[in-house]
C-alpha cells in the first residue's frame, strides 16, 4: 500500500483512505495497467515520477514555450502559470517513461484557469520556497521558477503542482524572437512533445554526433523486473518520424540545427 504521510495516517486517514492507498488487487511489480483506476494520490505520485523521468525535455518544452510565449519578463509576470493537461495511457506496461500521454502545455494567465484561480495564494508560497531551493538569486543564468500546474484528464480535478527554473536567454529577456529562433523553437516544442509521448527519454550527456540529436536519447527497457535506460537504435521509427516533421515544421531546418540554435540562444 502507498499512504499518503505519516500525519494523514494519525489524524485525517479514516476520512480519506480510499484516496491514499492502492486498491487491493494492484500489485507494484505488475506488467499490465491495474484493472481498476489508481487513486488520486497515486496518480500524483505516478506524475512526479514520469515528470522526473522526462526532466531534460520538460527543461526544453518549459523554456522554449515561455520563448513563444512573450519571453521571460511576460512569463514571470503575476500571475501566470503553465498548465499542463494530461491523459493516462491505456494498457500501460510499468514503463516509468510512458504512463502518460500530454494533451496540451500553455503558458495561462491565473484568470483563464480555474485550476490557478483556486490556488494561487499558495502557488506562490511554494514558489517562493522552489526559489530558494534553486537558489535563484545566487545563480544568474536563472531569470526565475515557474509554477507548473498538471491536471491529468481521468484524475477528477486532483491536480499535481510542480515548478521549473525559467533560464535568461543571451539577449534581453524581452527581445522580439528573430525569425530563425522562433523557427528553432517550434522545433524543439515539436521534438518534446513527441519524445514524451512516445517514450524517448534524454539524458543529460551532451553529444556532438548528428545521429545522437545533439544529447543521448533513448527508451527504458525491461530488464528483469527493472527498467533501465537504453540508448536509441539508429532505426528507431519514431526519431525517424520526430526528424521528418522537424524538417517539415520549420521548412528545412533539422533537429540538430534546432538544437544548435536553441542551445546558442539559450547560452548553454
Amino acid at each position: 500500500m502507498l499512504y499518503c504521510s505519516r500525519e494523514c495516517q494519525k489524524s485525517a486517514w479514516p476520512t480519506h483512505k480510499n484516496h491514499c492507498r492502492r486498491p487491493q488487487n494492484e500489485s507494484d511489480d505488475s506488467e499490465v495497467g491495474p484493472a481498476v483506476p489508481p487513486s488520486p494520490l497515486n496518480v500524483a505520485k505516478m506524475v512526479l515520477e514520469w515528470f522526473s523521468t522526462h526532466i531534460e525535455t520538460f527543461k526544453i518544452l518549459t523554456n522554449s514555450t515561455i520563448q513563444m510565449a512573450g519571453g521571460n519578463a511576460h512569463a514571470l509576470s503575476m500571475p501566470r502559470a503553465i498548465v499542463c493537461i494530461l491523459s493516462m495511457r491505456q494498457n500501460w506496461d510499468g514503463n516509468p517513461a510512458t504512463p502518460f500521454l500530454l494533451i496540451s502545455f500553455k503558458l495561462t494567465h491565473r484568470d483563464d484557469a480555474d485550476m490557478l484561480k483556486g490556488q494561487w495564494d499558495d502557488l506562490i508560497v511554494s514558489r517562493k520556497k522552489s526559489e530558494e531551493g534553486y537558489n535563484v538569486a545566487q545563480n544568474p543564468r536563472m531569470a526565475g521558477i515557474i509554477p507548473i500546474v498538471i491536471d491529468v484528464m481521468e484524475n477528477d480535478g486532483f491536480v499535481v503542482n510542480n515548478y521549473m527554473p525559467v533560464f535568461h536567454t543571451r539577449l534581453a529577456d524581452d527581445t522580439t524572437l528573430p525569425p530563425p529562433i522562433g523557427i528553432a523553437l517550434a522545433g524543439m516544442v515539436l521534438q518534446s512533445r513527441r519524445c514524451l509521448n512516445s517514450g524517448l527519454v534524454y539524458s543529460e550527456t551532451k553529444e556532438s554526433s548528428e545521429e545522437d540529436v545533439i544529447m543521448n536519447i533513448g527508451r527504458y527497457m525491461r530488464r528483469g523486473k527493472k527498467w533501465k535506460w537504453v540508448k536509441h537504435r539508429k532505426d528507431d521509427p519514431e526519431l525517424k518520424e520526430i526528424w521528418a516533421q522537424t524538417v517539415a515544421l520549420t521548412r528545412g531546418m533539422t533537429p540538430p540545427q534546432a538544437w544548435t540554435i536553441y542551445s546558442d540562444w539559450m547560452g548553454m
